[in-house]
């Protein structure tokens, strides 16, 4: 309905049309003027609302953060923008794909720009399509040439059947740490893509991402002749008494009767349960924590 002549929510007060939901002199009807530092919201008197606040549907909306009213009451920000500063973007570190708010130095389908997919199973890194260091990319797929048996030393270089991939190698395996299964879970014991030297010259295998209690296990279980044993927690092993460093394949260690019996061993004798994970007595009886 027009009154006077003015389209709703005006009305015509005097000879002017006036919007009288927002007119301070004449809010929520001709000649009713707000007062003081009051203004009119809504066709009523209101208190003001704060400095980066704006009155929206009555409400005051903070319109520098609100998605929903950015900069203005109304103003809706897509997707999963924010409002940022009450204008409608992605927060630092974040790149604007396609509405959506993206690390483009993360993610696999915009890899370094928009819509840059990386392919297979290669990760973004560093805003990159890559494999991570120690890993090949082989057929868009990241592996580790060192103990892959489809990629082995090379992309394409098969294993025959029976054979596993050990530093690059195809070739027949002894039964690593002597065939004992880790009483952790988790720690995978039939192949190993990492090494790691002792503090005495000798090497245990592992595999990158094995936790400290794994590696610690995998230490002792590679140097002792019988199955090592916990003596604190899953982080601290050691060689039962009756064990030695025989291992041919990973040890430069000798066979002692006991772990204190060093008076004929010309490197190394046998672990310890006082460092943690993993400790090596030598032949002048002073002890060395392994990694």
């Amino acid at each position: 309905m027009v009154d006077g002549g003015c389209a709703p929510p005006s009305l015509l007060c005097g000879s002017t049309c006036t919007n009288t939901q927002a007119d301070n002199n004449h809010c929520g009807g001709c000649g009713r003027a707000c007062t003081g530092d009051r203004i009119c919201a809504a066709g009523m008197c209101a208190a003001p609302c704060p400095a980066g606040s704006d009155r929206c549907g009555g409400a005051c909306t903070n319109i520098t953060t609100d998605r929903n009213n950015c900069g203005r009451c109304g103003n809706v920000c897509p997707g999963t923008l924010a409002c940022i500063a009450g204008a409608c973007g992605c927060a630092a570190g974040t790149t604007n794909c396609m509405n959506t708010c993206v690390s483009t130095q993360t993610s696999r389908t915009n890899c370094g720009a928009c819509g840059t997919t990386c392919p297979g199973t290669v990760p973004c890194t560093a805003g990159a399509c890559a494999c991570a260091a120690g890993t090949t990319n082989c057929m868009d797929a990241c592996v580790s040439t060192q103990s892959d048996t489809a990629n082995c030393g090379a992309c394409g270089t098969r294993c025959a059947t029976g054979q596993y991939c050990v530093r690059g190698v195809c070739g027949a395996m002894p039964a690593l740490y002597h065939g004992w299964a880790s009483p952790l879970a988790g720690c995978l014991t039939t192949g190993f893509n990492a090494m790691a030297a002792t503090n005495l010259g000798g090497q245990y295998p592992y595999n990158t991402g094995d936790s400290n209690a794994c590696r610690a296990w995998k230490l002792a279980a590679t140097v002792c002749t019988t199955e090592p044993t916990m003596y604190s927690d899953t982080n601290n092993w050691q060689c039962p008494m009756s064990g030695g460093f025989t291992d041919p394949v990973f040890g430069t260690y000798c066979a002692r009767p006991n772990q204190y019996a060093c008076s004929t061993c010309p490197g190394a004798c046998n672990a310890s349960c006082i460092y943690t994970p993993l400790s090596l007595r030598n032949c002048s009886g002073a002890e060395a924590s392994q990694p």
